[in-house]
């Protein structure tokens, strides 16, 4: 029976992904509060405040998010969570 060597990968580095600014009618993936991945449509756009009034897209609720917790993606979203209070 042959030997296999055994392959060690490199560590990966997740880096923080911050893309464009969204406007009114993007669809974006989002941390709602409980660090759960969902799909919403942005509403409103807060510049002053950098941030986002999103329509989330299975309940219809109302979430004003921060632009660093709004990807384009799910997969960008996976390592990222909100800072406990």
């Amino acid at each position: 029976m042959a030997k296999t060597k055994k392959v060690v990968k490199a560590a990966i580095t997740k880096k923080l992904e911050i893309n464009e600014k969204y406007v009114v009618g993007d669809l974006c993936y989002f941390l709602n509060h409980y660090n759960k991945i969902l799909l919403g449509e942005v509403h409103k756009v807060h510049e002053s405040e950098d941030a986002y009034t999103i329509i989330e897209q299975t309940q219809y609720k109302f979430n004003i998010v921060e632009h660093i917790f709004c990807r384009d993606s799910q997969k960008a979203l996976k390592g990222v969570k909100r800072p406990k209070k």
